[in-house]
């Protein structure tokens, strides 16, 4: 139920500037006394920390709600080998990050899934702009001012010279063409960002899921990133979390140990 405003007995004492400056909210349109006597005290409000990507060709591409499960595994490379005096560990660094997300699109439905998929095979997609700009420098060479010019520049500088005259106007028309993306590089140009976390890295899988049993028109999903890097720090956000550390230009300090202060109502634990 909302109030009317104009109508409620609870401020009818309000004149005209004071009622227009009342949101129209559930309840009787008052705000709490505890804001009332502390006016530097922020409305509360609730944000939403989406999930996003940053793909070639189509920029950045919001998640429409935030998937249900965010798995990251990370392993070392370790082979122990086992000899007559003993094991002989073989260290080689650690794994690339595995990513593994899950969740459903909810009321966006299949034009949900239409974009996950279009997200997934976006280096497809960008390709597609690649070789157009290669079709046309072609076009652009016709054929007979090609193969004179091709036929001169290889009786006066030689059949190699005239050969890389001719790739370099394809390419670019300079003797330094711009490079152009190769499909490959674009398939891991993806970037992930999440709550400080960016992750740079390629797809491996996405699987889609259309389960009468959860209700008409539900469809679920599951994507795979595989993480070349990762950048940025992610902190704490829920109102309950509190800090194990203290921090000092980004980087922890000292731990803290779990007292009252730190974590109240646990125990100090032994000494």
């Amino acid at each position: 139920m909302v109030t009317n405003v104009k109508t409620d007995p609870n401020i009818q004492s309000l004149n005209t500037y004071e009622i227009n400056k009342v949101p129209i909210r559930e309840g009787n349109c008052i705000k709490p006394d505890i804001i009332n006597q502390n006016p530097l005290m922020p409305n509360g409000r609730v944000t939403r920390q989406l999930m996003k990507w940053r793909v070639p060709g189509l920029g950045f591409v919001e998640m429409y709600i935030n998937p249900q499960n965010f798995k990251i595994d990370q392993k070392k490379i370790i082979q122990p080998q086992r000899t007559k005096g003993g094991f002989v560990i073989q260290y080689w660094g650690e794994e690339l990050i595995a990513i593994t997300i899950n969740g459903h699109t909810g009321a966006s439905g299949i034009e949900g899934i239409n974009i996950l998929e279009k997200v997934y095979r976006s280096e497809q997609e960008a390709f597609h702009q690649v070789e157009q700009i290669l079709s046309d420098r072609l076009n652009s060479l016709t054929r007979t001012s090609s193969i004179s010019n091709f036929a001169r520049q290889a009786s006066q500088q030689g059949l190699g010279a005239a050969a890389g005259n001719l790739i370099s106007d394809v390419l670019g028309g300079s003797r330094n063409p711009p490079l152009l993306p190769t499909l490959g590089s674009l398939a891991l140009g993806v970037e992930l960002y999440y709550q400080g976390w960016i992750y740079k890295g390629f797809f491996t899988s996405f699987n889609v899921t259309e389960n009468v049993t959860a209700g008409i028109g539900f469809f679920s999903y599951d994507m795979s990133f595989t993480a070349t890097e990762r950048r940025g720090i992610r902190t704490n956000f829920a109102p309950w979390h509190r800090s194990p550390a203290t921090f000092e230009n980004g980087k922890p300090k000292g731990y803290n140990k779990s007292d009252y202060t730190t974590t109240p109502l646990s125990f100090n634990g032994e000494e």
